[in-house]
């Protein structure tokens, strides 16, 4: 991540970030929600998914159909893994994952850098967000949403 996303943010605010999203893969650890793709033995992409929006603080109403949706979080590839498919393939995994549990629309929050990424997925921009960060400036990013087949996403 911090390699990834230093076209995007300054240094310092990449590592008040990194230092934020343990607490939510740890969560991701103990819901038994973070999967790990493996190449000749390495990790080289990680993501999790969860139903639980409200924890980035992103949204603060339901909406119609939220029990049908899941939230993708920390999805990461190793930065010499990035533009091989990787992550992409991870996404697609974690969409199939929460689909076999009943989900259909899925949302994310986007670091600046992962945007364009997303966008080739399916994601449509919803609106920009700051994350407040301890010690740092808050850090800019993007809500994105990726509806069920069929349905169109509206931006907020």
């Amino acid at each position: 991540m911090r390699a990834l996303a230093a076209s995007a943010y300054p240094a310092a605010q990449i590592e008040a970030f990194a230092a934020h999203l343990s607490a939510s893969t740890n969560a991701l650890v103990s819901a038994g929600r973070l999967h790990l793709a493996e190449r000749d033995g390495e990790i080289v992409a990680c993501g999790g998914w969860t139903t639980d929006h409200g924890e980035v603080g992103l949204r603060t109403e339901a909406a119609p159909g939220e029990h049908r949706l899941a939230v993708i979080r920390s999805l990461y590839t190793a930065p010499d893994c990035v533009r091989q498919g990787i992550g992409r393939a991870m996404l697609h995994h974690l969409e199939g994952h929460a689909m076999h549990a009943g989900k259909c629309s899925f949302e994310l929050a986007a670091t600046l850098n992962a945007v364009p990424m997303y966008q080739a997925c399916g994601y449509a921009a919803i609106r920009p967000f700051l994350l407040p960060l301890p010690d740092a400036a808050p850090l800019s990013g993007m809500l994105m949403a990726k509806p069920a087949a069929g349905q169109a996403t509206a931006a907020a």
